[in-house]
Formats: C-alpha cells, sequence, structure tokens
C-alpha cells in the first residue's frame, strides 16, 4: 500500500479527485459525486455548511461512539471502479467495512487519517508527476 494525498478537485464534464503519493512520484484521478466533490471541497477549505450534511452526521455518530477513521485503503480497481475498505477503530478493535473511496476520503479528510492504494491499482492509472525545477 502507498499512502497518499488529496491534492486537487476538478469540476468539468466529471468531478474529480486527485490523490498524489506522499512522497510524491504518481498521481491517480477518481471520479465522485457531486456530493462528494462539495463534501471534500469544503473539508480542504476548512469550512463548514450551514446545516449539517450525511458526513457531518456521520462524522458526529462515530465520534459520540468513540469510533474513529484509522485510515482509509484503496484496495481494487475492476471495471474502472475503485473499490475502498474504510477502516475504523471502535471498542478497542479494528473493523473494516467495504465503501466507497469518495465517501472514505471525505472521512479520511473529517479524522486526520491517512488514505492508502494499492500499488497495483497506482500502476494501472496512476500518472508520473514530473519534478518541479
Amino acid at each position: 500500500m502507498i499512502e497518499m494525498r488529496v491534492v486537487d478537485l476538478r469540476q468539468d464534464e466529471q468531478n474529480v479527485v486527485w490523490l498524489q503519493s506522499v512522497e510524491g512520484s504518481v498521481m491517480v484521478p477518481i471520479e465522485i459525486g457531486h456530493v462528494e466533490y462539495r463534501s471534500i471541497r469544503s473539508e480542504l477549505a476548512g469550512k463548514s455548511m450551514p446545516r449539517p450534511l450525511a458526513y457531518d452526521l456521520m462524522y458526529a455518530m462515530l465520534a459520540h461512539f468513540d469510533a474513529e477513521v484509522e485510515k482509509v485503503q484503496i484496495v481494487e480497481l475492476q471495471n474502472q471502479i475503485f473499490y475502498a475498505e474504510l477502516i475504523l477503530f471502535a471498542r478497542g478493535e479494528q473493523v473494516h467495512l467495504d465503501a466507497r473511496p469518495s465517501d472514505s476520503i471525505v472521512l479520511a479528510l473529517k479524522f486526520g487519517a491517512p488514505i492508502y492504494m494499492d500499488a497495483k491499482i497506482i500502476q494501472q492509472v496512476g500518472f508520473k508527476v514530473r519534478p518541479t525545477e
């Protein structure tokens, strides 16, 4: 698994979140929905909506029950669909949940949790980053 971070959001015909490896050599685009785009944009900007959105509710519920997002793992790519695991720490144990990467990324940002991607996915769809001079 390679640690990734959110580095950009694009909104054209599609909404896309760009993840870049922490060491900086590769980027991967993931298409996301409009709601997820808005939520990620708000998290990156450090702003909140006037009323809580679904992700705010999920965050509040997890925090209320002393659960937290430990990490996100983007584990598979099949037919251009990414699959992720949301890994929680709750009641002294690790809990793995099947989740969409977009949902997982929003919650990772809310909890300050790391995002990882399987190296095979990066080899399939990653773009090499040109070094800046």
